[in-house]
């Protein structure tokens, strides 16, 4: 990423916290600040926690190589089209609010939906999303942009929120103008909510398979991030309800695209 060269950036206002976020097209910054305008804060220049990659334009005019979102040094977010990342970063940002509801678990890990219903994936799905994203695509299965995965344990979902910002959706339609659209749409997995039918940890070898549920929800009690806000009980009976009505299942792999079949089992397809 470091070589990369970076046109503009700006600072937004979340709550109490800055945010930078730089691009290397300042058309997307201009739609970004735009897009974001309430919580513009022009006057101050924060460090970049976030930046935005836009990738080559191809000899037809249309998008070809790949846009990246990267939260820090770490890509998050992987595509040819232009709108899924800034969308993306709206999520993203999203989390930063101070205000969460109480009655979700936020699981570190990543949501996977499929015609099915939603799989709960390890973190480790995100950083290998170079190797592992088109290959689940391919079996119908797409990866959630958002650095956790959202749980109502009292009806087994997965809660894809809308992002809780002053955004400016209409602003969106000039984006086109700024970085063209790809040959083959790649839009983000839309606001809903997604019965859970699977869950996937990370073990050691010998531990592949069938998972425990009792040892399952110990482990991933480790992964739920707002656990103190929760409390300790709330948090081990919220999970409980979840992998009571599914079957966790145990994963490892030497290399990531090892990942892909197992996950797509969970996802019900081949």
């Amino acid at each position: 990423m470091d070589r990369l060269v970076w046109a503009a950036s700006s600072t937004f206002r979340i709550d109490d916290l800055f945010i930078g976020v730089r691009s290397t097209s300042e058309a997307v910054d201009d739609v970004l600040r735009r897009t974001l305008k309430a919580h513009l804060v022009p006057e101050v220049e924060a460090p970049s926690n976030y930046s935005v990659s836009i990738g080559e334009t191809g000899a037809d005019g249309r998008s070809a190589g790949f846009h990246f979102l990267y939260r820090s040094s770490s890509a998050v977010v992987r595509t040819r089209d232009p709108e899924r990342v800034v969308r993306a970063l709206m999520a993203w940002l999203h989390s930063h609010r101070e205000e969460q509801p109480q009655d979700v678990l936020r699981v570190w890990g990543t949501a996977l939906i499929s015609e099915h219903g939603a799989v709960v994936g390890p973190p480790a799905v995100q950083h290998a999303l170079e190797v592992v994203e088109r290959r689940l695509n391919s079996r119908g299965i797409r990866v959630v942009d958002a650095p956790t995965v959202p749980i109502d344990p009292q009806r087994s979902e997965v809660v894809v929120p809308e992002p809780d910002l002053e955004i400016d959706w209409s602003v969106l339609a000039d984006l086109a103008d700024a970085v063209p659209g790809p040959r083959r749409a790649d839009p983000p997995v839309p606001p809903g909510r997604y019965p859970i039918v699977g869950w996937g940890f990370p073990v050691l070898p010998e531990q592949v398979g069938p998972f425990p549920r009792a040892h399952a929800i110990t482990l991933g009690a480790q992964h739920v991030v707002n656990r103190r806000d929760l409390g300790a009980q709330a948090t081990l009976d919220g999970l409980a309800e979840v992998i009571r009505r599914l079957q966790p299942q145990g994963l490892t792999w030497e290399k990531p695209s090892d990942m892909v079949a197992p996950l797509a089992s969970l996802a019900g397809g081949p």
